[in-house]
């Protein structure tokens, strides 16, 4: 097992979500990706990075075009 610890390591995985499938995504599409299961989890992960969403609840979809920048 992998003991590496990063702060930043999911920052890279979005980017490369979004390389991958596009810079639209949902919360349930992110926790697919990531292997995350706590929506919670995420939402704060989208908040910290302060990216762009549109739509509330379940139609929320978050841009990820920032990061790629």
């Amino acid at each position: 097992m992998c003991k590496k610890y990063s702060d930043d390591a999911h920052v890279e995985a979005f980017r490369e979500y979004a390389l991958l499938f596009g810079s639209r995504s949902t919360n349930r599409q992110l926790r697919a990706f990531l292997g995350i299961n706590s929506r919670e989890v995420v939402a704060k992960m989208m908040d910290d990075l302060e990216v762009k969403r549109v739509g509330e609840k379940k139609g929320r979809v978050y841009m990820l075009d920032r990061l790629l920048e």
